[in-house]
């Protein structure tokens, strides 16, 4: 009982750790992020397509580090994952554009429960509260949830001000919303939930 009960005792915390923003320097590859993208080397339909999902990142980015300027000092380690992942996306884009040929041709996936992680993430049934949910796993949950304990998740407060943690998914913001990008890429939903930008503001082609 008592290592079951040490297994499962993040469940009363709030998410402290891993912190990109120490680890991955955040805030510098904001900056970075932000700066205009390349046009694609192929003129292709699908490279400029990419072009124009690129400047919904960049365009996301701002709108989040706009609507939460303590994103990176906040208890709510949501806003550190959303803007690790909008980064790992835009870094993806980036060199699609620049024709690296190293890169994979699949956008980066994340993890539903822990978004962080990201190795192996594979679509996975996920039964909850009576209805299931297809999602993405990484290769260390699906292991946690086959061997029939529940793996950590990303604990975030209740609502703004709370010290009640509570999965992620259990609020109704733009990460619940999008899953981290199981349910619609993360982009979307913050430029959907924090505002969307017109035509000229993300860029389309030229």
């Amino acid at each position: 009982m008592l290592r079951r009960r040490e297994k499962y005792s993040w469940r009363n915390s709030l998410t402290t750790k891993p912190d990109p923003v120490r680890t991955q320097q955040l805030p510098e590859r904001v900056e970075s992020a932000l700066e205009p993208l390349p046009e694609p080397q192929d003129s292709t339909e699908e490279m400029w397509s990419l072009y124009d999902r690129g400047r919904r990142v960049q365009e996301a980015i701002r709108s989040l580090i706009t609507a939460h300027p303590d994103w990176a000092e906040s208890v709510d380690f949501s806003h550190r994952f959303g803007v690790e992942n909008l980064l790992s996306t835009h870094k993806w884009v980036r060199a699609r554009l620049r024709g690296s040929t190293k890169v994979s041709s699949e956008a980066p996936r994340f993890c539903f429960i822990f978004p962080h992680h990201r190795n192996k993430v594979e679509t996975f049934a996920l039964k909850q509260d009576g209805t299931t949910l297809t999602v993405d796993r990484c290769d260390r949950c699906r292991r946690e949830i086959n061997d029939g304990h529940e793996p950590e998740c990303l604990m975030v407060p209740k609502r703004p001000g709370s010290k009640k943690p509570v999965p992620y998914y259990q609020r109704s913001d733009v990460y619940a919303l999008s899953g981290f990008g199981s349910f619609q890429p993360l982009e979307d939903a913050v430029l959907e939930g924090l505002g969307t930008p017109s035509a000229s503001a993300t860029g389309g082609r030229r």
